[in-house]
């Protein structure tokens, strides 16, 4: 779906999303959010505030798309801290 990239967080945002496309009713949406954070982000911190950002002016199921995308890549961003 998405090409590989060595960048930890593109890597945990990416894995964010297949864990949870299934659940996620605004799939081409999505992927088009997550191709402007890979672009403009350079840590994990800014994935996190661009996502955040994206919930602003979004209608109110897409936000509950990204809220699930953002809290799934809180939880793996944990997980590979304990690793």
């Amino acid at each position: 779906m998405f090409p590989p990239l060595n960048l930890d967080f593109k890597e945990l945002l990416r894995q964010s999303f297949e864990n949870v496309g299934a659940y996620i009713n605004h799939l081409d949406e999505i992927r088009d959010i997550i191709r402007r954070v890979e672009t403009t982000t350079d840590s994990t911190s800014r994935v996190l505030e661009l996502l955040e950002s994206e919930l602003l002016n979004a209608e109110i199921t897409l936000r509950t798309d990204i809220r699930i995308l953002i809290n799934e890549f809180k939880h793996l961003s944990e997980e590979r801290r304990h690793i």
